[in-house]
């Protein structure tokens, strides 16, 4: 496949395939092409760095329920790539097949996909830049959905809060503490026996008298699910069973009958990985549409489709649903969390390349467990976790039972104060960032995107993975180091020096790609002809943010909820570009309903202005 008038040989075109080395058999497909570029991004979910090495890596795609780790196979699967060729064009391709697969990227560069059922069902997506190949992804695979307003509040969660009491206690310390939060969840510990659809009558006495008290103070209340239904109960005793089975839902073995097992269950083989997997069904299962061997991978896709519809039927309003699995095409239904992050400045740093993935997916309402799932986490690293997680499309803390409560309020003044800053600057944006979800349910257009999808022409933003924008007009520069003394580390080592010394003065060291760009803070004015990098000093409790120039942001005074927020009126923080003009848009509705996206019960804001300088004004 070439492009129209293009310079490039035949093996630097966007997907050249030798079809004499296809193998296509029942059980295993195998096909290759070479890359006009190394430059390569996508084939997820993975945990790692934005850009992918071609030094024979292997990438393999099957759904898998493990603690985040580098170079292992995670929760979703996404068989996309996104190429950007000399010169800033770009393309992707989708193998939109659900079979476990490996992909095995080559220094040639090439790229060899290894399918082990299906057929081949390839689209290619020519661009030209990054950001229509995208669009161009979704336009295939579904525009992600419109999410609730207040879902892009702030979420408090915990696996273990052990009793209603405890989970009272945490949500009215945040209150009281002056927390910006719009959600309190609770964990499978919540339930009786760990059954879906029930709760625990002694230790959460008083739960749904709780809920409404939650929703009294204009938040939300949200449970985690897990997929499985006890079958273990006395007959009569556990309607989801009993219904179940009456109406014939359940998968079946290989014989016809429904199949029992425990959370942890053993299929016969797993690519890529160790021994025997554990958390899935034996692949010769039946499924309504196939064995469990061909939907594996779609499963969580299935069941957000079948919640979405649900929701919808019962609520008749957006569903806000979060899936740690999912497949191309399920930000249609579904957001995503990133799964069992550890509490370390390494995960801090992965969690903003795998949100940045997610968004090259289709699948924008991302995040990750703010402060870290696994292990205790500390005071610096929650704290600069939230002023980076304050900045996650989904924003949400959450940890495991046998660490210690990590939500600002149990973990002291400093990560109150930490959030509060942090928070009270989401909760400002909030009007843009809903704007920048209107965009993509529409136009399939990022929310946050890498800087290489905004100036593909400058090749320095290729590798930059430590920064990131919301749409085209915000920079976030976060701080992602720890803090160290100078006696905890030995400085007779020179490549360590710079990075002390910038440590020591709590600051950052961030790309500005060309342009102008303003601080948000004090509207300090930096002029990048080429592009290059800058020293931003950044203390704790501060949050480096640039507007760029030639934007209007609409913004609002914050709020604890987003129902008060709302009530505020609306200020434009207008940041002109060189020739003094600047541009922005507002999308705006009741934040709730379904449909008005497509109805003219909206508010569609075009603002336009000629200034000579950085201000914010109603």
């Amino acid at each position: 496949m070439l492009r129209n008038r293009s310079h490039f040989p035949l093996y630097k075109a966007p997907f050249h395939v030798d079809l004499s080395r296809l193998v296509f058999t029942d059980r295993f497909l195998q096909l290759s092409t070479l890359l006009p570029s190394d430059v390569l991004y996508g084939l997820g979910q993975q945990w790692g760095p934005l850009r992918r090495s071609l030094n024979w890596t292997s990438q393999i795609l099957f759904n898998k329920d493990r603690a985040v780790t580098v170079g292992k196979n995670l929760y979703g699967s996404h068989p996309f790539y996104l190429v950007v060729e000399p010169g800033g064009m770009s393309h992707g391709v989708l193998m939109h097949n659900s079979n476990f697969m490996e992909v095995l990227l080559q220094p040639t560069p090439a790229a060899t996909f290894r399918v082990l059922g299906g057929i081949l069902d390839v689209f290619v997506f020519t661009g030209p830049s990054p950001a229509r190949v995208v669009q161009q992804l979704q336009q295939a695979v579904g525009f992600p959905a419109m999410p609730p307003y207040w879902g892009l509040g702030f979420h408090l969660c915990r696996y273990g809060y052990g009793s209603l009491n405890k989970t009272r206690k945490i949500m009215e310390g945040n209150i009281r503490a002056g927390v910006p939060f719009d959600a309190q969840w609770n964990d499978i510990d919540s339930m009786d026996a760990q059954n879906g659809f029930t709760y625990d009558k002694d230790a959460f006495a008083g739960l749904p008298e709780f809920v409404d008290e939650v929703h009294a103070g204009g938040r939300r209340y949200m449970l985690i699910f897990d997929p499985g239904v006890s079958g273990s109960e006395e007959p009569g005793t556990y309607p989801p069973f009993d219904d179940g089975i009456e109406m014939d839902i359940f998968v079946k073995t290989v014989r016809g009958n429904v199949k029992y097992g425990k959370a942890s269950m053993k299929p016969p083989y797993v690519p890529g990985d160790e021994d025997l997997s554990n958390k899935t069904f034996c692949m010769s299962d039946q499924h309504h549409l196939s064995s469990h061997y061909d939907v594996h991978n779609i499963y969580a896709h299935l069941e957000a489709i079948l919640t979405y519809r649900a929701l919808v039927d019962v609520r008749g309003k957006r569903p806000f649903i979060i899936s740690r699995s999912t497949t191309p095409g399920q930000g249609a239904w579904s957001g995503h969390w990133s799964g069992d992050t550890d509490s370390n400045w390494e995960h801090l740093r992965f969690s903003i390349p795998s949100m940045l993935s997610f968004g090259l997916y289709g699948i924008p309402l991302t995040g990750s467990d703010v402060c870290g799932f696994f292990g205790n986490t500390t005071e610096q690293l929650c704290s600069r976790w939230l002023e980076l997680g304050a900045f996650y499309p989904f924003s949400r803390t959450h940890n495991i039972n046998d660490s210690i409560d990590q939500d600002p309020y149990s973990l002291g003044p400093a990560v109150i104060d930490a959030a509060k800053v942090a928070l009270g600057m989401r909760y400002s944006l909030l009007p843009y960032l809903y704007t920048l979800f209107y965009r993509s349910h529409v136009y399939g257009e990022t929310v946050a995107r890498p800087l290489f999808l905004e100036f593909p022409e400058d090749s320095n933003t290729y590798d930059i993975d430590e920064q990131f924008l919301w749409g085209s007009a915000l920079l976030f520069n976060p701080v992602l180091y720890e803090q160290m003394k100078f006696n905890e580390v030995n400085l007779s080592y020179r490549v360590q020096a710079n990075l002390i010394l910038t440590m020591q003065r709590k600051s950052v060291r961030a790309y500005l790609p060309h342009g102008r760009w303003y601080d948000m803070s004090d509207g300090t004015e930096f002029e990048e002809r080429e592009g290059g990098y800058r020293t931003l000093t950044a203390p704790l409790k501060t949050v480096r943010v640039l507007v760029r120039g030639g934007y209007v942001v609409p913004c609002q005074p914050p709020a604890l909820t987003t129902n008060s927020s709302r009530e505020a009126p609306l200020v434009l923080l207008v940041a002109p570009d060189a020739e003094g003009v600047a541009r922005g848009e507002l999308f705006w509705d009741d934040g709730d309903s379904i449909g008005t996206c497509d109805t003219c019960e909206t508010g569609w804001l075009r603002h336009h202005s000629s200034l000579s300088g950085f201000l914010a004004g109603r």
